[in-house]
């Protein structure tokens, strides 16, 4: 799913993966992945080229969990810039998913490592 969440007077992109076989009557953990200084931009979908979203999409029966997908704009941002927008992201996810707030888990990859 692509969607972005308005804060302020800016727009920010995301994708989240919702697994197949998601049942909104258990708690499901959440992994928020953090891209790269190469897949910045306001696409909404060049985060999901590397890491872990093409392993989601090649093998969704491994992974039962959420997968939130920021972008961040600006190669030259950091992540720590981005902090407001993304809770309110997970608190977005949360609001609509059966979201396990005990397991919310943050990993990425250079940049966002």
């Amino acid at each position: 799913m692509f969607s972005s969440l308005e804060l302020g007077d800016r727009a920010y992109p995301y994708a989240l993966y919702v697994p197949r076989s998601y049942d909104a009557s258990r708690a499901w953990p959440l992994i928020l992945f953090l891209h790269g200084r190469g897949e910045c931009g306001n696409d909404g979908s060049r985060q999901l080229s590397v890491g872990l979203a093409p392993e989601l999409l090649a093998q969704p029966e491994r992974w039962p969990f959420l997968a939130l997908f920021p972008q961040k704009s600006a190669k030259d941002d950091e992540w720590e810039q981005y902090e407001a927008a993304l809770l309110a992201m997970l608190d977005e996810i949360s609001g609509r998913y059966n979201v396990d707030p005990n397991r919310v888990l943050l990993t990425g990859l250079s940049q966002g490592g």
